[in-house]
């Protein structure tokens, strides 16, 4: 009976820790992600989207990465586009929270940068992410790749 009283612990406490996780990115009420790059000439230097609701939206503005003030013209997307995409914010890491608004150096080489920002329950988070991997820590780069794959399935 006693070995029945630490397996029911940890059981209680997996399930616990596990909605915790998904609770944090559940209340997600608009994901904006995108690529930006200053030394660049053409459409695709600037790219930034946003996921609320069902709905995909596509930045019109192109205006360089500058944080929570940011400045968009969100023109809606067809909604075939957002099947293509992954769930990224299944995928947004949580360590992401803990971190400065600023990971890397973003474009500092002209190497580009990758723009997140969330709104949930009212409160609006940020960070401008280092395209260049050596600049980054290892538990971002699978959700820097993400978000690269969806841009180039995005017009």
């Amino acid at each position: 009976m006693k070995a029945i009283t630490p397996l029911c612990f940890l059981t209680v406490l997996m399930a616990l820790s596990s909605c915790a996780k998904e609770d944090l990115n559940t209340s997600i009420d608009t994901f904006i992600f995108g690529h930006f790059y200053g030394k660049c000439v053409g459409e695709r230097c600037i790219e930034t989207y946003k996921l609320e609701g069902d709905k995909l939206y596509e930045d019109v503005l192109d205006q360089y990465a500058g944080g929570d003030h940011q400045n968009f013209g969100f023109q809606q997307l067809p909604d075939n586009l957002k099947k293509k995409l992954p769930d990224l914010v299944s995928l947004l890491p949580s360590q992401l929270y803990q971190q400065p608004s600023t990971i890397g150096m973003p474009d500092a080489g002209d190497w580009g940068g990758i723009y997140i920002q969330v709104r949930k329950q009212g409160v609006s988070y940020w960070w401008l992410i280092d395209k260049a991997e050596d600049n980054l820590p290892t538990w971002i780069l699978p959700f820097k790749k993400e978000v690269e794959n969806a841009i180039e399935l995005l017009p």
